[in-house]
């Protein structure tokens, strides 16, 4: 399964790349996706690649049991701690055992709730959205058209109808 973390290491780095310090998102100051709020005596700014890898295979990898599953499950569990947390990978992973597929649509779900119990959040929706679309990209199989189409239809509709209402008033609020 080591393989398997390093390809799942590497989508993490597409991305949750260097630093970044945004005050809207919840985890501050970041850097290769760890973030100062989780590890608040970690020196953020100077975080190598090799420290960040450590510290994901430790606590997220192993913490989410990813080792028990097989490709691509273990990734997308993975993937799901890193961007959501362990509590909520292992809780999708248990509302959705039986594929991988659903696992992903319930992860959209996840963040479409999200967003609409808090708007400010919709400043990274649509990235969560892609980022989901990325992961499913990065680990189908090549016969995997038909769920491939309904992704990408069932991500333009969260997109266009049922989250924008709420985001466009509050970034109306935002910017005026």
């Amino acid at each position: 399964m080591k393989e398997n973390f390093d390809k799942a290491f590497e989508f993490i780095l597409k991305w949750e790349g260097g630093y970044v310090n945004n005050p809207r998102d919840p985890g501050g100051e970041t850097k290769y996706g760890i973030s100062k709020k989780s590890y608040p005596n970690l020196d953020i700014k100077n975080l190598t690649k090799e420290q960040a890898k450590s510290i994901y295979y430790a606590d997220y990898w192993l913490k989410a049991r990813c080792n028990d599953y097989a490709y691509p499950r273990d990734i997308i569990i993975f993937d799901t701690a890193v961007n959501a947390g362990v509590g909520t990978a292992l809780s999708l992973n248990k509302e959705y055992p039986d594929s991988w597929k659903k696992l992903l649509i319930g992860r959209i779900d996840y963040y479409t709730n999200l967003c609409l119990k808090n708007p400010r959040l919709g400043i990274f929706y649509a990235g969560w959205l892609n980022r989901v679309k990325d992961l499913y990209l990065y680990v189908k199989k090549d016969n995997s058209k038909v769920i491939e189409d309904y992704m990408i239809l069932l991500l333009t509709y969260l997109k266009d109808y049922k989250i924008n209402q709420k985001i466009i008033v509050w970034y109306e609020k935002e910017v005026s």
